[in-house]
């Protein structure tokens, strides 16, 4: 079942929401031409992208890919509130 009336983003950004961890979940669905995926994911505020369809061999490294990233996110990514009195922001050397 394709779907449209998503936003449409670069296979890269989709890659970049799941390892920032701003992924909720992300799947595949078969385009209208054989052999062909298109990937969606919702973001954790609601938001679903869609990419263009790719070949099914390239979306299986991607598949890979945001599966390792998704792993790692969890470890890596972290939410971090800033106290904006503890930042050390370096004077201009004049």
């Amino acid at each position: 079942m394709v779907r449209s009336g998503y936003e449409k983003i670069h296979v890269a950004h989709l890659e970049g929401l799941v390892a920032l961890g701003k992924a909720k979940r992300y799947w595949w669905e078969e385009c209208d031409v054989p052999n062909m995926v298109r990937f969606y994911v919702e973001t954790k505020d609601g938001k679903i992208y869609e990419t263009k369809c790719i070949d099914e061999r390239g979306a299986k490294k991607v598949i890979t890919y945001l599966g390792i990233a998704s792993k790692l996110s969890k470890d890596i990514v972290l939410d971090i509130e800033v106290n904006k009195d503890e930042v050390f922001i370096p004077e201009d050397e004049s």
